[in-house]
């Protein structure tokens, strides 16, 4: 009987849906980790890496988190999951998440950096559970667009096609979301200095309203580069995925105080949660709001077609 009445509540909270009326960006509150979920007015959904676990009996943030979030707004389906990078806080929560949803296309970088033996586990039972389930995998480098999501495409900025790094921090994709009103975010991943400073090439393109800031805040490398490419996103509203303010680099914080940028930490203001309107980006915390306004325009460069990623940079 428990389980006949878990399974009515499930379907009935699929049948309930209501998607958002506009684009809506959750970035969980993982601790140092990153998962993002972007949901569309259409019903599609798509995650930016999962978080921690896969460790065992450990905390596992696709198990404990991303789950329960999604089953609660009645998601059964992602359509797309992009991993950006094999460290265990972007990964670790994927295998839950794909062996318990209906996974409709996987993008990776597709070789992974040989830097740690946890990882190259993680990466294995990651693409296994991808072959078993028959799940369509594509790979993306620098110059690919992300498309057939409603009124938004997805230029991937980093890693470099054709080379690599040779770690994976300076090789995680790094992709800049637009929509269609011209508001769009610029997803960091883990990216550091070295990575940053083949992205200044982009230009005014890596002009942003809302950033997830790269490698949780911290760790960044070259601060002068650092410096030059945060001057150029030019964000107004920045989501920091760490436990507190004072884990991030200080020269950082002062950067983006002098820019003016707004900056959520996820392990203060809890989830952060951004719905797009006309206007830009409204922003809110567990238990704070913030505005984004007079959203910076962007040139849309990007046609729209069925969901693929081309080559057009």
């Amino acid at each position: 009987m428990f389980l006949l009445f878990g399974a009515n509540l499930f379907v009935w909270n699929e049948a309930a849906r209501v998607p958002p009326d506009s684009l809506r960006i959750t970035f969980f509150d993982a601790g140092k980790a990153d998962a993002s979920l972007l949901e569309f007015p259409d019903g599609s959904v798509m995650m930016i890496d999962g978080g921690s676990g896969g460790k065992g009996g450990g905390r596992d943030a696709g198990r404990d988190i991303l789950a329960p979030c999604l089953w609660q707004r009645g998601i059964s389906r992602i359509d797309c999951v992009l991993l950006t990078h094999a460290h265990e806080d972007h990964i670790g929560g994927l295998p839950y998440v794909l062996r318990n949803f209906d996974v409709g296309s996987v993008i990776d970088g597709g070789d992974v950096a040989r830097d740690g033996l946890e990882k190259e586990a993680l990466y294995r039972e990651f693409r296994a559970i991808v072959e078993d389930k028959n799940i369509p995998h594509l790979t993306v480098k620098r110059g690919d667009v992300i498309k057939g999501f409603p009124d938004t495409d997805l230029a991937v900025l980093n890693s470099p096609a054709g080379r690599s790094y040779g770690e994976a921090n300076n090789d995680s994709i790094v992709v800049k979301a637009v929509t269609q009103n011209g508001n769009s975010i610029l997803f960091c991943a883990d990216a550091e200095s070295e990575a940053m400073k083949g992205m200044l090439r982009f230009g005014s393109l890596l002009a942003s309203d809302l950033m997830k800031v790269p490698h949780h805040g911290a760790g960044l490398g070259e601060m002068s580069i650092v410096k030059e490419f945060l001057r150029m996103s030019n964000c107004a509203c920045a989501v920091a995925t760490n436990r507190a303010a004072r884990f991030l680099n200080k020269e950082l914080m002062k950067t983006f105080h002098a820019h003016g940028t707004h900056i959520f930490v996820t392990g203060e203001s809890g989830a952060v949660i951004a719905d797009e309107t006309d206007r830009g980006f409204v922003v809110r915390g567990f238990s704070s709001e913030f505005g984004v306004s007079g959203a910076i325009r962007v040139r849309d460069l990007w046609r729209r077609t069925e969901f693929e990623v081309r080559r057009e940079m």
